[in-house]
């Protein structure tokens, strides 16, 4: 997926990749590793914190404030 989205850090190899989500870990947006399994449960839980779930909304419609 981060391939994907952003070809020119896929480029970099999967160490590039991994320090950038670590860096996302360390500061909070995201939850969990890149690897290991999971199980059918958490595959349908959020990888993002509730601080990510809330800037999301905020960058989606920032009229809506803290509603």
């Amino acid at each position: 997926m981060v391939s994907a989205a952003i070809p020119d850090l896929a480029d970099e190899g999967p160490q590039m990749i991994e320090r950038f989500y670590a860096a996302l870990t360390h500061g909070g947006p995201v939850n969990g590793a890149l690897g290991g399994t999971m199980t059918a449960q958490g595959a349908w839980q959020p990888v993002t914190t509730e601080f990510a779930a809330h800037f999301l909304a905020f960058i989606r419609d920032p009229r809506l404030g803290d509603k």
